[in-house]
Parts: C-alpha cells; sequence; structure tokens
C-alpha cells in the first residue's frame, strides 16, 4: 500500500510540474516508490534487511518459548508526529501455526485475536497474519506479521501479544529508506501554485523568485538522489532541511507591486466621458454607455485592490495579477475610443428629486421608530429611486412619474411603533491587518494602552440612527487611513443593515436601525477603513439646541444614489461618481455580495466627512 501511495504521489507530481512558457525546464521526478522503493518493499526478508531483530516471550503448551520479531518503519508525517509501520515474527520451531492456532477469515489465515495481536496505539489493536510468504502448509506455518503496514503509530513501541504474553516492541524512528514523500507533496503544492500566478499574469519580485526557483531545483535534485540510493543517498534530516528551504523560499515570494499609473490615466478618460453624458442634449448610445460604465466598474474595483502580499489565491476570490490591470486599460481604452453620442430631450427629474429628498429625510417621530417591514420597503425604494435619478439621460417621462407615486405610496405605507429596550452600541474602527494574505482580514485601531479605540452610543432597539457623513466625533480620523464602510453587528454587508443615502445635492447620510439580539449584551458597529489620505473637511460646529442643524456640504455635488455600503468600495477618489448606479450593478456583479459603495462610482474617501449628529439627540460616550 506504501508503494502504491509513493508511485501515485509521484504520479500526481509529474502531472502537476507544468513549467510556464518561456521557463527553464526544471528535471521532472520520474514516477517511482520513494519511501519503499522495491515491489517487495513489505516483504520479511526487506523488513529483515532494514530492521533490527528482537526477542519475545510467549506462552504454548510446551510452555514459554520465544520469537525474533522486526519492525521497519515505512513513513513519517512531521505534522502528526505518526509513522508507518510493517511488523514481521517467527515462532521457533518445534511450535508452529497448529500450536498457536489459525482463524480462517475471507481465505486468510490469522492467528487467535484473543491472545495474539499487536497495539500500535491507545485505542486500536490489530490482527496479526500467518504470513502467505511462509511456504509450509497452513498448519505447519512459523511466519507471522501484522495485516498489512500500520499507520498511525506513535512513540518509541508497540505491545506485542503472543499466546497471551504482551511484551514492548520497539519502532525504528527514522524510516528503513530515505522518506521523501512530505518534500515531494510541498514541491507539488508550491509549484502549482507558482505556475498558477505566473500563468495568470502575476508578476514577481525578481529576487524572490530566482530564490524559490533554485530551492526548487535543489529540492528535486535531492529527491533524485535519495531514489538512486548508494553512498550519496540523502538522510532523512537533509530531505527535512530542504523541505524548510522550500518552504520559506515560497513564502517569501512577492508580487511586484501593481502599476496603477496606466490605469488612472484611462479611468480618468473614461470618466470624463460620463460627466459629460447628458448634457447640452447629447448623451452616449445606451451599448457605449453599458460598456464604459462595466469598463470603469472593473477598473475602480482593481484601482482599490491593496497589493498582493502573496500568489496564493485568497479565500474570498480570485487572484488579482498584473495582468487583469493590463486588460482593464484595454477595455478602457476601448470603450473610449468606441463610444459614439446622440441626440435625446432631457426629462424633467424636478419632482423626483423633491420626492427622494423627502423620503432620505423621513424620520420618525420622537420615543418611536419604523416598524422593520415598512422601513425596508422605504430604503428598497430610495435606492430604486436613486438608479433612475442616475440614468436620468435614459428615463422616460412615464418612468419618472411612476416612480414619484412609488416614493409617496411607500411613505404613506410607514407605520411608526414605540421604540423597545434601551442598550448602548459600541462603535469600533478597523483596518485590514498589517501582513495579512488579504485585505479583508481587519484588526482594530488601538489607543496609546493596547486597548480599541471606540465610542459608546446609547439607543433603544428600533431607533432610526441617522449620521451625515461629515460626523468626525463618529467616524474618527486615523492618520494615513480613510473611512470606507459600515458594518452593524458584525454584518459583512449581505444583510443590508447599514445605508449611505445620497440627497440631490449630493449630501450624504448613513442610516441604520438600532438593533440587537440582546440588550443588556449591546450591539456593534465597526466602520472600515483603507489605507490612503483622509479628505475630510474640518468639522462644522455641532449646533445648539435652537439651532436647525447643519447638513452639511459633501465633497461629491452631483447626484449619486443610495447605497449599501457594507463591503469595501471597488473605486477611487479621483474617480468620481459619474458611472452612477450603471457602474453600481457592473461591480456587484463582477464584486463580492453586498459591495454598494462599488456600485456608486463614490468612495467614502471622497465625501469630505464633517458636521453634526442628527436623529434623536443621541449622545457620545467616549472610551479610550
Amino acid at each position: 500500500m506504501a508503494a502504491r501511495r509513493s508511485r501515485a504521489l509521484a504520479l500526481a507530481l509529474g502531472a502537476a510540474l507544468v513549467l510556464p512558457v518561456g521557463m527553464a525546464a526544471t528535471p521532472l521526478l520520474a514516477p517511482a516508490s520513494v519511501a519503499a522503493e522495491a515491489s517487495d518493499a513489505h516483504s520479511l526478508d526487506w523488513v529483515k534487511a532494514h530492521a533490527t531483530p528482537q526477542t519475545v516471550t510467549y506462552n504454548t503448551k510446551y510452555g514459554e518459548q520465544q520469537a525474533t520479531v522486526w519492525v521497519a518503519t515505512l513513513s513519517y508525517d512531521s505534522l502528526s508526529q505518526a509513522r508507518e509501520i510493517m511488523l514481521y515474527g517467527e515462532v521457533a520451531m518445534p511450535i508452529s501455526s497448529q500450536d498457536v492456532g489459525v482463524e480462517e477469515f475471507d481465505g486468510r489465515y490469522y492467528l487467535p485475536f484473543e491472545t495474539n495481536s499487536v497495539k500500535h496505539n491507545e485505542y486500536v489493536r490489530s490482527r496479526l497474519l500467518w504470513s502467505e510468504e511462509d511456504p509450509k502448509g497452513t498448519y505447519d506455518k512459523t511466519v507471522f506479521s501484522s495485516d498489512g503496514p500500520l499507520r498511525g503509530v506513535r512513540g518509541t513501541s508497540v505491545t506485542l501479544t503472543l499466546g497471551g504474553v504482551e511484551s514492548t516492541v520497539s519502532v525504528p524512528q527514522e524510516t528503513a529508506v530515505t522518506d521523501t514523500h512530505e518534500l515531494e507533496e510541498a514541491i507539488t503544492e508550491h509549484w502549482s501554485a507558482y505556475s498558477a500566478a505566473v500563468d495568470a499574469g502575476m508578476l514577481l519580485d525578481e529576487t524572490t523568485k530566482q530564490t524559490y526557483l533554485s530551492q526548487d531545483a535543489a529540492a528535486r535534485a535531492l529527491v533524485t538522489r535519495a531514489r538512486a540510493g548508494g553512498a550519496d543517498a540523502p538522510t532523512n534530516a537533509d530531505i527535512q532541511a530542504a523541505r524548510t528551504s522550500l518552504n520559506t523560499a515560497f513564502d517569501a515570494l512577492t508580487p511586484a507591486p501593481y502599476d496603477r499609473t496606466s490605469l488612472t490615466t484611462s479611468l480618468a478618460g473614461a470618466t470624463t466621458l460620463l460627466e459629460a453624458n447628458g448634457k447640452d442634449g447629447r448623451r452616449l448610445t445606451r451599448a457605449s454607455y453599458d460598456t464604459l460604465v462595466a469598463a470603469v466598474a472593473t477598473g475602480q474595483k482593481l484601482l482599490a485592490t491593496p497589493d498582493a502580499v502573496t500568489l496564493k489565491t485568497p479565500r474570498e476570490g480570485e487572484l488579482v495579477t498584473h495582468r487583469d490591470f493590463d486588460n482593464a486599460v484595454a477595455a478602457l481604452d476601448a470603450a473610449v475610443a468606441a463610444a459614439t453620442t446622440e441626440d435625446y430631450t432631457p426629462v424633467d427629474t424636478t419632482a423626483l428629486d423633491a420626492r427622494y429628498d423627502a423620503a432620505i429625510a423621513r424620520v420618525p417621530a420622537e420615543g418611536k421608530g419604523f416598524t422593520p417591514g415598512t422601513r425596508a420597503a422605504l430604503m428598497s425604494e430610495i435606492a430604486t429611486a436613486a438608479t433612475l435619478r442616475d440614468q436620468a439621460a435614459y428615463a422616460t417621462a412615464d418612468q419618472v412619474s411612476q416612480e414619484v407615486t412609488a416614493l409617496e405610496d411607500v411613505m404613506e405605507a410607514l407605520v411608526e411603533e414605540p421604540l423597545g429596550e434601551a442598550f448602548t452600541l459600541t462603535v469600533r474602527y478597523q483596518h485590514p491587518m498589517e501582513g495579512a494574505p488579504s485585505d479583508l482580514i481587519h484588526e482594530y485601531f488601538n489607543d496609546t494602552a493596547g486597548n480599541p479605540v471606540e465610542e459608546q452610543v446609547p439607543v433603544h432597539r428600533g431607533q432610526e440612527m441617522r449620521y451625515p457623513l461629515t460626523d468626525e466625533t463618529l467616524i474618527e480620523r486615523f492618520e494615513g487611513y480613510t473611512p470606507r464602510s459600515f458594518h452593524l453587528n458584525s454584518d459583512d454587508g449581505t444583510l443590508g443593515l447599514v445605508q449611505v443615502l445620497t440627497d440631490s445635492k449630493g449630501v450624504r447620510t448613513v442610516a441604520f436601525r438600532a438593533d440587537t439580539t440582546s440588550p443588556a449584551g449591546g450591539g456593534s458597529l465597526d466602520i472600515r477603513y483603507v489605507a490612503g489620505q483622509d479628505t475630510r473637511v474640518a468639522p462644522s460646529p455641532t449646533p445648539g439646541p435652537e439651532t436647525p442643524a447643519d447638513p452639511g456640504t459633501g465633497v461629491d455635488q452631483a447626484a449619486a444614489p443610495a447605497v449599501d455600503p457594507a463591503v469595501d468600495p471597488a473605486v477611487d477618489p479621483a474617480v468620481g461618481p459619474s458611472a452612477g448606479a450603471a457602474a453600481q450593478a457592473a461591480a456587484q456583479q463582477g464584486g463580492r455580495p453586498g459591495s454598494g459603495l462599488a456600485r456608486t462610482g463614490v468612495s467614502l474617501a471622497a465625501l469630505g466627512l464633517a458636521g453634526v449628529l442628527t436623529g434623536g439627540g443621541v449622545l457620545l460616550r467616549r472610551r479610550r
């Protein structure tokens, strides 16, 4: 079985080692057994040749007798620290199988299990087999063995029971022949990941690349020497050292930084076309518009992608390569070159803008909140209206009129209910973990004492929470970082618990319904940040009791849809919001579920966050 496993492993290794075009060929490992090379690897003669004889005692009708036992270690797993062994033994004449006993099962002949077995761990006791290699008759055999290789053997010994007498039999700690299976597995795994990344268009730091290729070649050469045997054969220690060096070299492989210059330039050109769309009685043809929006959405997503720190494919998505950037630039340039315009008559959206702004501004009466169902309907209709407004150049008068009616209906249908239990909402601030394989792995900003920076907000269940994105009291500033997304009660964004509503003047407001599964335990709001320049303006003074709150002025004054920012937006502040809702939809299709901000073409970094807290006079309790 070990031989079959080794041959299968070698075959898999040979199949996996496909060299990228243009790369110097590294000699492939030929299929062969490693831990046990010969066809008779588990035979008595082979085990005798690779084991030290041991003497054990057993009882027979003739009294106490002795048997010789040989144990060979076939393989060793460094992770589990378990060995695979083969055991043979021979009773001394005149004792034979007729004296010890024979139990037939499935055409094979075993020693009686009650008084003869081998226990190789705390829980497993295995049968002993009268060896089929013994040429003597069924009841004249003297050679016995374990029933095939014993796996999962830990420690330095096993317990052999013969004739009801237990004996401790030593297990060799070194394998009988040099065991290369772990090194082969490392070669296969690493080469597969390396080849896949390079073939996909990933560029690597040249120094780390050459170091890895050198260690890979050295590891292959060592396996070849182990198979050849002889005086030059490496030891198990040599094999493990090579495996460690190969793992280290692979882990050090570093992708080159993405070249964002060309992509930024191409995005700017496409954005210019989109910003001019619908002005002066001219618009892009629908086909041109859709192509541009899709290309912009892809480009924005890539531009917001951090440089890769590993060539391993992240669990949450596909590996982004340098070729992806090249393809995005080509798609943007082609979309711009092919773009055509046409004459059209703009539809009057004045009434829609008014109803849209009224829907965004709608909050419950003091001490009440919207019922979950009617609130969800309101937010859904706001998003629908935002999409229509964003694509106003392609809207009809009937569509605008129908949406005005839909907004009026959903506001009229709103139902208010008394607020529920009081609880504390803890606001914390996250950023991508340094050195993590994915930008989706986060850690909290900490204060000088090493504790997470947080704010305590007293709320009631069902309370409608509205925060201008210009509120630096809640959305704090951290040097070198800019805020990107909001996550209520650990939502990853798929539940849509937080919305960012943008009115017709471009003013943005974070909106969510306060809720928790355990008022005693409280709720949480995580605000995630990414590396970048914080472009927010200084906060405006908090209004007094008789002074109406100033909603603040966002950086983007263009109309933009209401969105769900629960997952990182794939956008860059330099690009701007002109892709609109169509870009939103396109990014949604190519991105992760709930990537709402990615669909707007606007990042929170461009929002100009300053202002005041609105909607209920909520107090903040700061903890540092």
